[in-house]
């Protein structure tokens, strides 16, 4: 029952006995009201368990706006045996614990090989033809990309980074768009008309180049994601995303900006008129 506080409960007791019967135990929490959520909404946040959350497959998507789910013959997914956790490396758990499942990259707005009544994925391409179950073993790659505003009326990728675990820049290129650049917009990209104008990389290439250098099994990192695999024009099945898995706030739906992640975990500020560079 949403706004019922502990006063009600207090004060007209009678009017909960048939709640009262049936839970023995009952504890005082804030009230979803306060953080503008709801008992239900609160209820349907409920973590799932790593069982549950395997069970969890892309026909599920099918209650959402999509019609259906498509994948192309040639892509496969080799299945292989779990390995512990390294002892080489620094995590504390398993890095497959902080992957979005399927309907988490759904919400969040993550390009997904489905039909939709706008047909909006119909000319993107997948990070690998071959994917490998992913595991605590599996590589994670930093993925950050810059976008300029073009007279396709949308972002469109002009600069695309990668780096690896050991933070090692191992893919950086500019990329021109087709569409005629109308906002470099400098003051978050770092992009100017003099930086973009000899670039000759378009997106078919960066697209082949990001196949050849992704293994099957890669775990794409960063924050906002959806929106470099968008601009990439690319489908990845494995995502940990940094505005998603750090609630600082408390309050679904409250992400924090990657200016607060880097202050409150690494100690550094940028200011808000600094560009946003890649790598």
């Amino acid at each position: 029952m949403d706004e019922v506080s502990a006063t009600e409960l207090k004060n007209y007791p009678e009017s909960f006995q048939p709640i009262k019967s049936e839970f023995e135990m009952s504890v005082e929490m804030v009230s979803p009201a306060q953080y503008g959520s709801t008992v239900a909404e609160d209820l349907f946040h409920v973590p799932l368990s790593m069982k549950q959350m395997k069970s969890l497959n892309i026909e599920k998507a099918k209650r959402m706006k999509f019609k259906g789910m498509t994948k192309p013959p040639e892509v496969v997914v080799v299945n292989q045996k779990e390995k512990p956790v390294s002892k080489s490396n620094n995590d504390s758990f398993q890095r497959t614990f902080l992957l979005l499942n399927t309907v988490q990259m759904l919400q969040e707005g993550y390009p997904m090989p489905v039909k939709s009544s706008e047909n909006s994925y119909k000319n993107f391409k997948y990070t690998n033809k071959k994917y490998s179950t992913v595991t605590s073993q599996s590589p994670m790659f930093g993925l950050d990309c810059e976008m300029c505003m073009t007279t396709a009326k949308r972002p469109e990728l002009t600069w695309v980074s990668v780096i690896n675990e050991n933070l090692e820049t191992v893919y950086n290129t500019l990329v021109k768009p087709y569409n005629k650049v109308t906002n470099y917009l400098t003051r978050w990209s770092g992009i100017t008309k003099a930086l973009l104008d000899p670039v000759n990389k378009r997106l078919e290439e960066v697209q082949r180049d990001l196949q050849k250098l992704l293994p099957p099994d890669a775990i794409l990192c960063g924050q906002s994601l959806q929106c470099d695999l968008l601009a990439l024009q690319m489908f990845h099945p494995y995502v940990i995303d940094t505005s998603v898995i750090y609630n600082l706030s408390g309050q679904h739906g409250i992400k924090p900006s990657l200016k607060i992640l880097t202050q409150r975990f690494l100690g550094y500020l940028y200011e808000n008129s600094s560009p946003h560079l890649s790598f």
